[in-house]
């Protein structure tokens, strides 16, 4: 899926990073992205990424995007923490 210096890069950048497929389910995280949302790896993979967010409203921006789009987006978690 990542190439070599990109999966090193991916695991050490200290924002919360994931990749989604298609159809939204999570394929990978990143340590960060574990540490926002309190969970290991193997728990949030495959879990659809709409079902981690209090406003999936905004996924209306991201499902809209194209190709390999990457978007920013500013969500709060389920739990009401950002």
């Amino acid at each position: 899926m990542l190439q070599k210096s990109s999966v090193s890069l991916f695991k050490r950048i200290p924002s919360a990073l994931f990749i989604a497929d298609p159809d939204l389910l999570i394929q990978e995280v990143n340590a960060a992205f574990c540490e926002v949302f309190r969970a290991q790896q193997a728990e949030l993979r495959g879990t659809k990424v709409t079902a981690l967010f209090s406003d999936v409203s905004a996924w209306s921006r991201v499902a809209a995007a194209e190709g390999n789009a990457c978007q920013y987006v500013s969500l709060t978690r389920r739990d009401g923490d950002r």
